[in-house]
């Protein structure tokens, strides 16, 4: 059987949707339809760019959607903004979790939030989100988000 370039274009497609520079989307893979477990997440912004927080799609086995995650934002960031916007995402399984991970070939109802920092800050900030899945399992994140500029001054 072959599967010509279209067969290359999409293994390669699956294998960049697991490619996050933020946080690898295991928040969601490695559980069945809870947003997760309370953590500290650092991450790093270089030359004031945007970051995604977290990409939350919480599937069923079958790949149907097991409902959106509310995100609420429990202490504000001072040095940036956020965007929570409901929208279609691509979950990220692991391959651990069989039954999910084929279905992250396509978008499903979800949640992303983003962070973006003010324009010329250099530093640390600091930001706790709330999640609670449909089935009402709530978890707090802290978040450290360091902005660095990509090439460090001489």
């Amino acid at each position: 059987m072959s599967y010509g370039k279209s067969g290359f274009v999409l293994v390669g497609a699956l294998l960049l949707t697991g490619c996050n520079t933020a946080t690898p989307f295991t928040l969601v893979a490695e559980q069945q339809s809870d947003p997760g477990s309370a953590s500290m997440e650092a991450l790093t912004s270089l030359d004031g760019r945007a970051v995604t927080l977290k990409t939350l799609v919480l599937l069923e086995p079958d790949c149907s959607s097991a409902g959106t995650a509310r995100v609420t934002v429990v202490k504000q960031p001072q040095h940036g903004q956020l965007a929570i916007t409901p929208g279609a995402y691509f979950p990220a399984y692991p391959e651990t979790d069989p039954h999910r991970y084929a279905c992250n070939v396509r978008k499903y109802p979800g949640v992303q939030v983003r962070y973006t920092p003010d324009p010329g800050y250099m530093g640390v900030d600091r930001l706790t989100l709330l999640m609670v899945s449909p089935k009402g399992k709530a978890v707090e994140n802290d978040f450290r988000i360091d902005m660095k500029p990509s090439t460090p001054a001489s």
